[in-house]
């Protein structure tokens, strides 16, 4: 069995829990759309775009890939298992019209009067495209069931576990790079792609041609393409606050300096799953409310770890992470919540959130990840953690220090 991938016998055990799932909602089939969930029944990976990809899963009888041309070849070489593979479109929007093409696939099944199952993610969640799909199908019947996908991604198996920890591996190198490599006068460009480049080769030296081709199959920053399979992401510079990247590159002129505040997140992908892995770092000796306030920032994240536990509401674990904040008088300057499920994807269930009263179980994995935001000093106090549930509390998988002095520049 390959380290670097989830195996087909997994991928078929799947595929008979959720048919038991689907018998119980008296339904005939599950047809997927979303990526993720195809990629989870499947093994097959691909960059969702106007072109509809669809999975059906039906009670009886084995599982159907519907693609559009451009995804034949791959298709064929990544789910080989997989013996109903078809072609059932040209493009989008196509001549007959692709949903006339899929309606035709359905019904060449049997499954054009069906009770049939859907995720509702992707072209379904347009009310005009589904009307016109249903009534190219006939009388086939659609109901939401995404949350028989979710209830079982939820829970990792240890073949994802163990592909969630070997990614942990590859971003505490990326992280290490970026801490060893920094020093005033370098461009952050130059420091990007030194600490990308060295982790990157490190990466699939180790996991060999096998884990490396997995490992640039699910590259997957939500906004493109990622040159380097460790996926860094580096901030530094100007609207250091601003979430989510969104004004990385800093100028190109521009060099480190000491004071700077430096956010490294290491995010290799390996068989698909990731984990949730930053630190924020000081070039120099911080100021004193820095450390105060890295410090309470610290002593908030152990509150959630502490409290997460089975059993525990996920909620509850949010409150535990903010009572901090607010017995430190920092609350005002949070802007989300304590974390979120990771694993196939960045953002899932279950969300660490007060409105989230979903009961914590072992084999969970989510990020903890606490956020002050001060837009007046240009700073937010933010590391994602990652961690799994157990039988008896939780794991970190996100393995960097994450003490003030490791994460500390000394110039």
């Amino acid at each position: 069995m390959s380290k670097y991938r989830i195996s087909v016998k997994t991928y078929k055990k799947r595929i008979e829990k959720l048919k038991e799932e689907l018998k119980e909602r008296n339904l005939d089939a599950i047809v997927l759309m979303n990526a993720q969930n195809i990629a989870y029944m499947s093994g097959f990976f691909h960059v969702s775009t106007e072109r509809p990809i669809v999975l059906i899963i039906p009670v009886e009888g084995e599982p159907i890939l519907l693609i559009p041309k451009l995804e034949e070849v791959q298709a064929k070489e990544m789910v080989p298992w997989i013996e109903d593979v078809e072609v059932s479109y040209f493009d989008t929007p196509g001549v007959p019209n692709f949903l006339t093409r899929l309606a035709r696939a359905f019904r060449d099944r049997g499954l054009g009067n069906k009770r049939l199952g859907t995720d509702r993610v992707g072209w379904f969640l347009d009310p005009a495209m589904a009307e016109k799909f249903r009534k190219e199908l006939g009388r086939a019947e659609f109901e939401s069931a995404g949350d028989l996908i979710m209830n079982m991604r939820i829970i990792k198996s240890e073949e994802e576990l163990n592909l969630m920890r070997q990614c942990a591996v590859w971003g505490h190198l990326t992280i290490s790079l970026v801490h060893d490599c920094a020093a005033p006068g370098l461009s952050p460009y130059e420091l990007y792609f030194k600490a990308s480049q060295e982790a990157s080769n490190a990466m699939l030296g180790a996991l060999g041609p096998e884990g490396s081709a997995m490992a640039f199959m699910a590259n997957r920053p939500p906004d493109g393409y990622c040159a380097f399979p460790v996926h860094l992401r580096l901030r530094v510079g100007p609207r250091w606050y601003y979430p989510h990247w969104m004004y990385f590159p800093p100028q190109p002129s521009r060099r480190l300096r000491v004071g700077d505040v430096i956010k490294a997140e290491g995010e290799p992908s390996v068989g698909g799953y990731m984990i949730e892995h930053s630190r924020m770092m000081f070039l120099g000796e911080p100021e004193g409310k820095h450390k105060k306030r890295f410090e309470v920032h610290l002593r908030a994240k152990l509150a959630a770890f502490n409290a997460a536990k089975p059993g525990v509401r996920a909620c509850d674990v949010d409150r535990a992470c903010n009572k901090v904040f607010k017995e430190a008088g920092m609350s005002s300057w949070l802007a989300h919540h304590t974390g979120h499920g990771v694993g196939l994807g960045e953002h899932g269930h279950p969300w660490i959130d007060e409105g989230d009263e979903t009961i914590l179980r072992p084999g969970m994995t989510f990020s903890i990840e606490p956020g002050l935001f001060i837009k007046e000093e240009d700073i937010m106090y933010h590391n994602h953690e990652t961690v799994v549930m157990t039988e008896d509390g939780c794991e970190w998988l996100s393995t960097y220090p994450r003490d003030l002095e490791s994460c500390i520049i000394r110039v």
